[in-house]
């Protein structure tokens, strides 16, 4: 049972990096800490983005391969395979256009028994007992595209989904930091750009992967230098892809048995680059927010980024601690019973899947190069967060 908590209880719960002024010339970057690929707009803030060209073949030959392996019944065949050996599939997505996803939903609901992550937990730790093939739908991050395009979806098909969001950010008109990276790189149309001391390509892909490499503050610092570089004023998500919910866009998908809200933390660190102290704060906090304001109990958690080298074992102590009942990671893998309930992997899919590359991915038959390369932003397909 959760205890709804007061401003200033909230207020005390925000750790001191929070607490403390920002660096001169910020703009409160702080609060913005990923969408990715999955939101392709050709057509954005003025400028034509197209991915380069190595990407698009790249695309071009897995999709083609994808369609083949369907045409001929290999994925089939797996999937034939898989249902002799029932796992859970529990699917990412952070960006999907309303009709790519109806496409990938009406093609789920065909093949796969679409469960809710309550009841992938249930059957993990033994006490669900359906065997048909299961998939779990999860959305990162808490974009307003989710409330206005996919939801309406989830409710047509009757089918569940857990949307993780990120406490701080919710109703603000702030971009999460990857995503403030594209919008600034698309806005400044510029080939290269010079960053403390060092030359730079304006990808914002290349530029996303080296600032998630370095520590939380020394990340803050390079954003708000990169923004200066480019010349550009602070955008804002109005306008973009990457608009967040409000309050009230939650409330109301809370309200609706279909959908779950979890944890995200509150600014959505990787929570291997911070200290336990804000660690702690990020994961209990961004709890105590989300079940204040929306009066209800938040049980599930998504660590930030969620590879294996992004949390450790003590931040599963701290979300296990916190009173979150599972967490989810970005590691590609199957759920299989006895999995432990604080690391169930999951498959990340890009918004741009066609049916067929989807149902290679659900049955291992997606090679694993582009997926396990982590990249981010509007010219790259398959980006993890």
């Amino acid at each position: 049972m959760y205890e709804a908590q007061s401003p200033a209880q909230e207020s005390a719960l925000r750790p001191p990096a929070e607490q403390a002024a920002l660096p001169a010339g910020f703009d409160d970057v702080r609060r913005s800490p990923q969408v990715f690929a999955d939101f392709t707009f050709p057509l954005y803030t003025g400028a034509i983005l197209w991915q380069p060209v190595k990407q698009q073949t790249k695309d071009f030959i897995r999709t083609t391969a994808a369609a083949g392996l369907s045409a001929i019944g290999v994925t089939a065949l797996r999937r034939w395979q898989q249902a002799r050996d029932p796992r859970v599939t529990i699917l990412t997505y952070h960006g999907i256009s309303a009709r790519n996803f109806e496409r990938q939903l009406q093609w789920l609901t065909a093949h796969y028994h679409i469960i809710s992550l309550d009841e992938a937990v249930q059957w993990v730790g033994g006490n669900y007992r359906d065997e048909s093939r299961r998939v779990v739908l999860t959305f990162d991050d808490g974009y307003k595209s989710f409330h206005h395009d996919l939801w309406p979806l989830l409710r047509k098909y009757g089918t569940p989904a857990t949307l993780f969001a990120v406490s701080h950010f919710v109703g603000t008109d702030q971009l999460l930091w990857w995503d403030l990276i594209d919008v600034m790189i698309a806005r400044a149309k510029m080939r290269a750009v010079e960053v403390q001391g060092q030359q730079w390509k304006c990808d914002s892909g290349i530029l996303v992967a080296h600032a998630k490499t370095l520590p939380e503050d020394d990340k803050l610092r390079w954003i708000t230098d990169l923004r200066t570089a480019l010349t550009i004023d602070l955008p804002q998500s109005g306008g973009t892809p990457f608009e967040l919910c409000t309050w009230d866009d939650l409330r109301e998908l809370a309200a609706d048995p279909l959908v779950t809200i979890g944890g995200h933390t509150c600014t959505h660190p990787i929570l291997a680059q911070v200290s336990k102290h804000v660690a702690q704060a990020e994961i209990t906090e961004g709890r105590a927010i989300l079940q204040n304001n929306l009066q209800l109990p938040v049980n599930f958690f998504c660590y930030p980024n969620g590879r294996t080298t992004d949390f450790t074992a003590e931040h599963v102590k701290l979300v296990q601690d916190a009173g979150f009942d599972c967490a989810v990671t970005t590691v590609e893998d199957l759920c299989a019973k006895g999995s432990d309930s604080y690391r169930l992997p999951r498959k990340n899919v890009s918004g741009q899947f066609t049916t067929a590359a989807l149902d290679c991915k659900l049955t291992g038959l997606w090679w694993k190069a582009g997926d396990e390369k982590v990249t981010h932003g509007l010219f790259h397909a398959n980006s993890l967060h």
